[in-house]
């Protein structure tokens, strides 16, 4: 069993598209706190914030030149002692939200975010198809197949190798996550052996192949 559900309070639940760093990092801003009805409410009144653990945050600008701006705020490694900044068009960053509140349902809010700002940006929100945390499984083999495909990142190259029996090892790069590396061997009698990290486990072909067609059709690929 696959189901592909995402947590929609969660981070890694969102990606933009088209894919744009400074969107990207403002969606890191609007998620490194923990309650977005928070978040939410202190953008309709322009209050800044710091997250807990100062992962990230939201600046308004007092300077006449900075005016229709905000600053975004975040420790860019644990072991950084200053904040890192840069400004965005406050536009942008209530289009996110909106997007948020849209994707949450949650009413209250977007009539409050588009009253505030009826010119905010149009972001158009996507759910991270990668992102394991976004599927529900059942089965250790079913996410050891799931998880090893997703982390390749690529679909169709996932079935090529697939159609190919073509093994694999690799380090998945993904702007802003860290992966361990990954590999899979083709062995005798539909066997495979999948790893991750330290970590590895036989799998059969066959499981494996169905994980992946599940995938391509949840996701309309042809």
């Amino acid at each position: 069993m696959i189901i592909f559900r995402p947590n929609l309070e969660k981070r890694r639940s969102y990606g933009t598209d088209p894919k744009d760093i400074n969107l990207e990092r403002g969606l890191d801003m609007i998620f490194s706190r923990r309650d977005l009805r928070v978040v939410m409410r202190y953008a309709l009144t322009r209050q800044s914030w710091i997250a807990e653990f100062g992962w990230g945050g939201i600046e308004y600008p007092s300077r006449a030149d900075r005016s229709g701006m905000v600053r975004y705020c975040w420790l860019p490694n644990p072991d950084a002692r200053r904040l890192r900044k840069c400004h965005a068009p406050e536009s942008e960053y209530l289009g996110l939200l909106l997007g948020v509140a849209k994707h949450l349902g949650w009413q209250h809010q977007i009539v409050a975010l588009e009253k505030l700002n009826p010119d905010a940006i149009d972001v158009r929100l996507t759910p991270d198809v990668f992102e394991l945390e976004n599927y529900r499984v059942r089965g250790v083999e079913t996410l050891w197949c799931l998880a090893t495909i997703l982390s390749i990142g690529d679909f169709a190259l996932a079935q090529a190798w697939a159609d190919s029996r073509t093994g694999y090892d690799l380090i998945p790069q993904r702007e802003g996550v860290i992966y361990s590396a990954i590999k899979a061997d083709y062995l005798k009698d539909g066997i495979m052996r999948l790893q991750i990290a330290d970590q590895e486990r036989l799998v059969h072909e066959k499981k494996y192949l169905e994980v992946l067609e599940k995938l391509l059709s949840i996701h309309k690929i042809t």
